[in-house]
């Protein structure tokens, strides 16, 4: 797991090393152990990277080359599989110099050509430099667990792990983007979510080729496979390929020449994890997040959970003081607002792990997205029931009620009780949460932003946001609960993976796996009819999780009911001292109004009402949000457009060049202070 900086000139100039040195700077907290750059193509092309290093310690510094074929990389990730995957090159006649993945990698690609993005299983994105065809080719994996952004001109194209790495360089501008503020903000999450002007994101599952020219090509090669519903498996033969499928994945992130261990909160997800490490063997240190005096607290079952597996259990208690010390770091690693304060305490838990001396951990994320586990898919599901009528509607209303209750914890953060939907439209052909939020939304924006100043069109009003990023004539043709998740795998990658995965783990050069994620979990899970994934009358989510790992389960697990990882209020971190600085200092009406993104007068009345509403309302838990998205849009701005300040690392940048087969030259080095 590392960080990338790519600069690909177009014109005759040469790429100066010391920005390639700067743009890893700026990200050198992905990768601690050491930092390197190789410049190709007569200058023309620099690749670097920060690498944290995990297989092959001694041998696998980047960039990596294969002079034979004349190709570079440099990678960020893992790829799984990639034992197996040696020893059929070399049956074809590769010859190995490190015992890395990075290196398969760019020989699978001088093998195959771009085909090799069909045998790739893992969490990354690299970019291959190609010297016979002058091309580079910039990969992401499926589903977007490894950031890759890019800024092209008519002169160049930059790459960067992070947008820290393109910020960089002072002729990139930056300026916060119309479409992220009526899309992302509003959790209209496109796939390449980006919270700045003229940056993009690499889609998941996509390869970018770019030629010596410019010009860019982009072949998708996986998108999840929502629309080949697959009911030819018994109950039976869907289990079991299940657990095998899991299992694989759980084995094949246990590879690594460090440690592994696991976080653990009191839930399924992490706990199946947890379950399925030790079924092979392993016996990890579970690191777990406690809220004192909370209800979000799980402390005491995740002690349970750790009992029963005969594991540690490192507990790092999250107060509201340390979060509060740490929003404005948040949004700086993030680069984009985050609704739920959960982002700073996995910001704060890899501060804790890796102070443990932790490199690795495995998590229970993806788990929701592939196999329906959000509350809003059994709304939209008791919807459709009661929408139906008659006893239906009656069974409806019933089950709703029962919901109502067992769903209370996270009314009016990521569902709504109130029957706006009835009243909704329904372009994907049934009543959907999404599409609810957005109707309700688009007389929001009209108050929040000031249309004028920001140069908005009605082509950034939320539903033609909402249409570009889920064509309804796309979506309207799965099942609902497909549109569903298509729209939960959107969010992932835009939103969830950022604010709570890869940029608050890699901020402290910590790398979390993914199991629930595997590729061929993920490619399984989309094909599953959507009455494996829910048990209505029983409002059971993730039936069939349930169904094939009852047995690896403690009794704390399988009797609880689930319920999302959320962190305490941002009215509660208000009532601290830097949280009330916080709020003071970057939601004053001279703070909202130098930013030029919101009205004052709707900040302002937003504050007055979240201060009255009473806590446990649906409607405090809803300003809740809107105050934590409005904050740290605000710090964003200030961090990264007002003050175009990031704190960096010096590093020492080594060089290194393709001499010959089994050899690099590591010769001098440049900068570092």
């Amino acid at each position: 797991m590392c960080g990338i900086a790519v600069i690909r000139r177009f014109d005759d100039a040469r790429v100066d090393a010391a920005e390639l040195e700067a743009m890893l700077e700026g990200i050198a907290h992905r990768g601690p152990d050491d930092a390197g750059y190789a410049l190709l193509d007569e200058g023309r092309l620099g690749l670097a990277q920060v690498r944290l290093s995990i297989l092959d310690l001694a041998n696998g510094d980047q960039p990596i080359f294969d002079p034979e074929r004349g190709t570079a990389i440099v990678f960020n990730g893992e790829l799984y599989d990639h034992v197996a995957l040696r020893a059929e090159l070399e049956a074809r006649g590769h010859r190995f110099y490190t015992t890395t993945d990075t290196e398969v990698l760019l020989h699978l690609y001088g093998e195959y050509g771009l085909d090799f993005v069909d045998r790739l299983n893992g969490e990354f994105s690299f970019v291959i430099w190609d010297e016979r065809r002058r091309r580079i080719v910039a990969v992401r994996d499926p589903v977007g667990v490894k950031p890759l952004f890019f800024r092209a001109t008519a002169d160049e194209i930059l790459f960067g792990s992070e947008l820290k790495a393109l910020f960089a360089l002072p002729r990139v501008p930056r300026a916060i983007s119309n479409e992220y503020l009526t899309g992302a903000f509003l959790g209209i999450c496109p796939e390449t979510a980006c919270a700045f002007d003229g940056v993009e994101a690499v889609p998941p599952g996509t390869a970018l080729v770019v030629e010596a020219n410019g010009t860019r090509r982009q072949y998708r090669y996986w998108r999840p496979p929502l629309g080949d519903v697959d009911r030819s498996l018994s109950d039976e033969e869907t289990r079991a390929e299940l657990r095998l499928r899991m299992t694989r994945a759980v084995r094949r992130r246990l590879t690594a020449d460090v440690p592994v261990n696991v976080y653990l909160s009191g839930g399924f997800d992490s706990t199946l994890v947890l379950a399925l490490m030790t079924s092979l063997g392993a016996r990890p240190t579970a690191y777990h997040i406690a809220f004192p005096g909370s209800e979000f607290d799980e402390s005491r079952e995740a002690g349970e959970i750790a009992a029963h597996y005969g594991v540690d259990l490192d507990v790092m208690p999250c107060t509201m003081e340390r979060m509060a010390d740490v929003v404005e770091e948040t949004v700086g690693h993030v680069e984009g607002a985050v609704a739920n304060l959960n982002s700073a305490a996995k910001l704060l838990l890899s501060r804790h792990v890796r102070a443990r001396g932790t490199k690795v951990c495995l998590t229970g994320e993806g788990a929701d997205e592939s196999f329906a586990g959000y509350p809003y898919f059994k709304l939209e599901a008791l919807w459709r029931l009661i929408e139906r009528g008659g006893d239906d509607a009656v069974r409806g209303r019933a089950l709703f009620a029962r919901f109502r209750e067992m769903e209370s914890r996270s009314e009016g953060i990521l569902w709504d009780a109130r029957d706006r939907w009835r009243r909704a439209e329904q372009p994907y052909g049934y009543p959907c949460h999404l599409q609810v939020r957005v109707d309700e939304l688009t007389s929001l924006a009209r108050l929040m932003f000031d249309g004028r100043a920001l140069g908005l069109g009605t082509h950034h009003a939320p539903p033609a946001m909402l249409r570009r990023a889920f064509p309804p004539d796309e979506l309207s043709r799965l099942e609902p609960m497909n549109a569903a998740r298509t729209m939960a795998f959107h969010a992932l990658s835009g939103y969830i993976i950022p604010s709570l995965g890869d940029r608050v783990e890699m901020a402290n050069s910590v790398e979390c796996r993914t199991p629930f994620l595997d590729r061929e979990v993920v490619d399984f899970a989309c094909r599953l009819p959507p009455e494996r994934l829910l048990d209505l009358d029983r409002l059971r989510e993730k039936l069939i999780l349930h169904q094939t790992f009852a047995d690896l389960l403690p009794p704390v697990v399988t009797r609880r009911h689930k319920h999302p990882l959320l962190a305490p209020s941002w009215r509660q971190l208000a009532a601290t001292r830097v949280g009330r600085q916080l709020v003071g200092d970057h939601l004053s009406a001279a703070a909202v109004r130098g930013a030029g993104m919101f009205r004052p007068g709707f900040v302002s009345t937003v504050r007055a009402l979240w201060q009255l509403a009473p806590a446990t309302s649906g409607l405090a838990k809803r300003l809740d949000l809107a105050i934590g998205a409005l904050l740290t849009t605000q710090i964003l701005h200030d961090r990264f457009v007002a003050r175009r300040a990031w704190p960096t690392r010096a590093l020492r940048m080594i060089r290194r060049e393709p001499l010959s087969r089994g050899s690099r030259l590591q010769a001098g080095g440049h900068g570092g202070q």
